[in-house]
């Protein structure tokens, strides 16, 4: 109606003029407020019978839908990772490491010049003794240093299904206070909330079954795969182990035969056994700790009926090159030759110093008191002025006992002094090479060496080597040696005429370095010469305790001769080889096994 008033208003408005305008308008805007009081009264009308309502409506919602699309979100992402975590067997790591032997101290020559420290230090004895070292080595443990290889398992668990318990949203309302209408028509926004929280948890839940289906066909997967990470696993331990197995026992049987070789020596040595007495001291001298600039090199011999040892040590040649003295400049160090007094005062004390030390350390080792007496022979090699020819000369020798050097202060005495007092020989206060006898000399004597026979001289070339007589033959060779060691300052000697006894000749080759005790055997054959003769060697060259076995033949040698000898300390000389040192010699022989067959035939024959 006031819509009505307002246009038909307008028409009066247009029809009476301003004054009936004026009354339309004020009827106009009473209607307005009339309808806005209206509006208000029922509005309020409305939120009181809502409020009245409200009390019988019941509305729940859980508010846990967030949380759990986390959780689906982080299952989600952990089963991604487990499928790639899968465990895939891998081989044990074996540590390999070799047994590492104790090294003997190789034989050397003294390397640049003595000053006065390295002549202090000559006097100081070794802080570890070699009976020490020894008691170490036999009684180390032979124990690989690291234990067998294992892998750490992986155990299998089964990754967890998504258990999760969502409840429902809910709108309740008493029935007997409020009808459905009404509740639609006052709590539309609560009852859409109720059904998009549990439409969204609907969803949710659709989401977990999706979830745990994958998880259930990853746990079949896993399982499987775990079963042949196990199969595999066990596989790669077995082969690692099997590989630990032979290292470590390839080492454990390094260590326990080093560990047998010195306890053996150690007992032969109580028992006074020769070659156990050699061999250890032999270790005993290699120990001995000396400056560089002196020379290391030396040689025993041992008379175990008499419990005698000599020892002949090289010695650095102090008076063609004597030791200088190290004095502190603004510059820094610097060398300077000694003046002639210190030279008269220190020179003649060095060789005495050092023959005193090695007595010392030699008595200081020797368990059971086997050494009875000691002799130290000292020897120089120098370019002699007068000839020009390299001559080694004694210089230094002392005999003595046990109970003489064992009591000594090295770091407090005078050398020269003491050993003079123990009757040592030596150039005395001289500074000069004055040879001197030794007391006792290595022996060289053996009641089987002869004199050598001439042959070379008195045979032809026509003369087959292959089939002469067998003992010109051993003659020969021993005459063929000597010629070819003559400038080395050896000494070969023939041994009586025994028809293969095991030595035909020994070579004695004083060189410090690659000298020592050779043993010769020569064998006139005119057949190959097999393994057996090469074998019986070695075992000849052990027994005389030689460095190395020469055996030299008119034929040729099988090839498991060769192979043999190839890890053995055994040269092998065959027919063309003798020739062609005879050649260097100027000696032309011809070898013919064919001719030498038919000769020993005949003589076969003959004796028949």
């Amino acid at each position: 109606l006031v819509g009505g008033t307002y246009w038909a208003g307008k028409k009066l408005i247009k029809r009476h003029g301003i004054k009936k305008r004026n009354k339309i308008a004020t009827n106009i805007a009473s209607a307005k407020k009339l309808e806005e009081e209206n509006r208000r009264l029922h509005e309020q009308e409305w939120k009181r019978e809502k409020e009245r309502l409200s009390k019988f409506i019941s509305v729940f919602l859980p508010n846990e839908l967030t949380r759990v699309e986390r959780k689906i979100s982080v299952v989600a992402t952990e089963l991604e990772q487990a499928k790639r975590a899968l465990p895939v067997a891998t081989s044990p790591h074996v540590s390999e490491y070799e047994f590492t032997p104790f090294k003997k101290t190789t034989k050397r020559h003294g390397r640049g010049q003595m000053n006065l420290k390295d002549i202090e230090s000559i006097l100081t004895p070794n802080l570890v003794t070699w009976s020490e070292t020894e008691s170490d080595l036999i009684g180390q443990v032979c124990k690989y240093p690291v234990s067998p290889p294992s892998t750490r398992k992986e155990k299998h668990q089964e990754f967890p299904l998504l258990v999760v318990e969502l409840k429902s949203a809910t709108f309740e309302c008493d029935s007997s206070k409020i009808s459905p209408t009404n509740a639609e028509e006052f709590f539309p926004e609560r009852i859409n909330e109720v059904e998009e929280y549990n439409d969204r948890k609907n969803g949710l839940l659709k989401s977990i079954d999706a979830i745990n289906f994958a998880i259930s066909e990853f746990n079949k997967h896993a399982k499987l795969n775990y079963e042949k990470y196990l199969e595999e696993s066990r596989r790669l331990d077995e082969q690692e182990i099997a590989k630990y197995n032979k290292i470590s026992g390839i080492f454990i049987n390094h260590c326990t035969s080093e560990k047998k070789n010195f306890k053996t020596t150690f007992e032969g040595y109580k028992n006074g056994d020769r070659e156990s007495v050699l061999e250890r001291l032999n270790y005993i001298l290699g120990e001995i700790d000396l400056p560089s600039c002196v020379p290391h090199t030396w040689d025993v011999d041992f008379d175990p009926e008499q419990g005698i040892a000599i020892v002949e040590i090289g010695l650095p040649d102090v008076v063609h090159n004597p030791p200088v003295k190290l004095v502190s400049l603004k510059s820094g160090v610097v060398e300077k030759d000694l003046n002639q007094s210190e030279k008269r005062e220190i020179i003649p004390n060095i060789h005495p110093a050092l023959i005193l030390r090695i007595a010392y350390e030699v008595f200081r080792n020797d368990i059971s008191d086997i050494i009875k007496l000691l002799v130290v022979n000292g020897w120089i090699k120098f370019d002699d002025p007068a000839t020009g020819i390299n001559t080694k000369t004694y210089t230094a020798s002392l005999m003595v006992e046990k109970e003489q050097i064992i009591s000594i202060n090295l770091s407090k005495i005078e050398p020269l002094v003491a050993f003079s007092k123990l009757k040592g020989t030596s150039a005395g206060k001289l500074v000069e090479i004055i040879p001197v006898a030794p007391v006792m000399n290595l022996e060289k004597k053996d009641k089987r060496f002869i004199a050598t026979k001439e042959v070379l001289n008195n045979l032809g070339s026509e003369t087959n080597l292959a089939s002469m007589d067998w003992q010109d033959f051993e003659s020969l060779i021993a005459e063929l040696f000597e010629k070819e060691f003559a400038k080395e300052g050896a000494e070969v000697k023939v041994t009586q005429a025994s028809r293969d006894r095991g030595v035909d000749a020994v070579i004695f080759d004083p060189d410090p370095i690659k000298g020592g005790k050779f043993i010769v055997q020569a064998k006139r054959y005119a057949n190959t010469v097999d393994v057996s003769a090469v074998r019986d060697l070695c075992a000849v060259v052990k027994k005389e305790g030689a460095s190395r076995g020469i055996l030299v033949t008119t034929s040729t040698y099988g090839s498991d001769a060769y192979q043999f000898a190839n890890n053995e300390p055994v040269t092998l000389l065959n027919g063309a080889e003798l020739l062609g040192l005879l050649k260097k010699h100027g000696y032309s022989f011809r070898i013919n096994l064919e001719e030498a067959r038919k000769i020993n035939l005949a003589n076969l024959n003959s004796k028949k």
